[in-house]
């Protein structure tokens, strides 16, 4: 045993390792194949406290996209085209 070491065990370890993938943002399946699990819904039920706040961050990323792209012409890496809904409402009442 390592000096310093007592105590840590390989389930430690391999918790560990799942926390620190999470937190540095990696996809839940990532972590799941990592840790060999056979399903992503063991990493998030493990580990789901650890996403905290990633919504907002999706929806920080999200205004970025629409801000340098210009909003009504917004694609995506899969190329759907995002339809900029700013209608007349008075027209349409």
């Amino acid at each position: 045993m390592l000096e310093g070491l007592e105590g840590v065990t390989f389930h430690s370890l391999r918790h560990s390792q799942g926390a620190l993938l999470v937190e540095q943002g990696e996809h839940p399946l990532v972590v799941a194949r990592r840790l060999g699990h056979t399903s992503v819904r063991t990493v998030l039920d493990v580990y789901g406290h650890l996403f905290e706040g990633i919504d907002q961050d999706a929806a920080d990323r999200l205004d970025e996209s629409v801000r340098n792209a210009g909003a009504d012409q917004v694609r995506t890496k899969r190329r759907p085209k995002v339809i900029d809904l700013n209608v007349d409402r008075e027209k349409t009442l």
